[in-house]
């Protein structure tokens, strides 16, 4: 059997992506994961060998034995290494050069800090300089990276069905799952209030998953206070990935809102393709990525403000007894993991030699 090694600066479990690979190329290859971390509760480790590094209180300290033990695993190795990118993965290619060593790229910087945007991005760049093969998670991430003369591929999302509950659209349930950083969630409020006042009969909720980072999900909270929203909006906090079932269950309209912007316009959003293949009508903002998965039969684009969400909801008000659950869940069934690994993934590993 071929031997993988995987190297992510994260839990086993944590990052989805990584986690998939695994799961479904651990009947061809015996795989090492090397993480940061413990591994996530409730994750599926059969048949995977999970090193967890532990965290120690001095992050310098932290990142010093990570990278040792990185750099131990590597040593004796021998058969195919995925790297996904961290800060300082490039030494690990400049120490082992004759190493089949291949460097993955999941995101280029969405902070509305451009100097922020910048370094991050010029640190993948020269990563992706040391490596001999790369993939990116876009064609439109692929293309800010200097990969002429390099093996590369899109590497894309995907996801699996969280949910099997049988759908009925005679109401509206929005769920929104995800961060609340750099989102303008606000403008999701602020547009489910004009819709209520022109619509007050309207049978409506929203439903917000997730969380910020300092006093964002108290803004959010505010927000809705002072525009009397508190019947229609239910914060419920972080919630695994392994347990949105319930909640998506329950729920028939996906939110994936996200600023209209140079940056956010290559990153392929993760909850796109898990609403519509749970059976979630998606509201979506017209990324050029999204522009790629929402169609009539599965979602409505709109623009990244207010005015723009309530009229979706508008539209789904109007058309909601038209939707058809199985056309919303085989939209992008050519996007599960499964696919993912088996016709991308998996041939590309075969064609790197060891």
């Amino acid at each position: 059997m071929r031997k993988l090694l995987i190297i992510n600066k994260a839990p086993y479990g944590h990052l989805v992506d990584s986690y998939k690979w695994c799961l479904y190329l651990r009947t061809d290859y015996d795989i090492t994961f090397v993480g940061l971390g413990n591994p996530v509760p409730g994750t599926d480790a059969d048949g995977i060998h999970v090193v967890s590094v532990r965290t120690r209180k001095s992050r310098l300290l932290t990142g010093a034995v990570f990278l040792a033990s990185c750099l131990y695993h590597l040593f004796a190795f021998r058969g195919i290494a995925i790297v996904v990118f961290f800060e300082q993965c490039g030494i690990l290619k400049r120490l082992f050069p004759r190493k089949r060593i291949h460097l993955d790229i999941r995101t280029l910087s969405v902070s509305k800090d451009s100097r922020h945007r910048e370094h991050y991005d010029q640190l993948v760049r020269k990563a992706v300089l040391s490596y001999d093969s790369v993939s990116a998670i876009s064609e439109g991430v692929l293309k800010r990276l200097p990969v002429e003369n390099k093996k590369s591929l899109v590497l894309p999302l995907g996801s699996d069905v969280i949910s099997t509950a049988r759908k009925q659209y005679e109401n509206i349930r929005l769920l929104y799952v995800g961060t609340f950083d750099g989102r303008d969630l606000h403008k999701t409020i602020e547009g489910l209030s004009l819709f209520a006042a022109r619509h007050p009969s309207a049978d409506i909720a929203y439903h917000i998953v997730g969380y910020g980072f300092g006093d964002e999900e108290k803004k959010l909270k505010r927000l809705s206070a002072s525009l009397r929203l508190e019947d229609k909006i239910v914060f419920h906090g972080r919630i695994p990935h392994e347990n949105l079932s319930d909640i998506m269950g329950q729920c028939n309209v996906g939110v994936c809102f996200v600023p209209v912007t140079d940056y956010y316009n290559i990153q392929p959003p993760t909850k796109t393709y898990e609403y519509a293949m749970s059976g979630l009508f998606v509201i979506a903002t017209a990324t050029d990525e999204n522009k790629k998965l929402v169609t009539p039969d599965n979602g409505i684009l709109i623009s990244d403000d207010a005015e723009s969400f309530a009229s979706a909801l508008e539209h789904v008000e109007a058309h909601k007894r038209r939707f058809e659950e199985r056309k919303i869940r085989a939209s992008l069934h050519d996007c599960t993991w499964k696919a993912i690994v088996d016709d991308t993934l998996a041939p590309f590993l075969k064609s790197l030699r060891p």
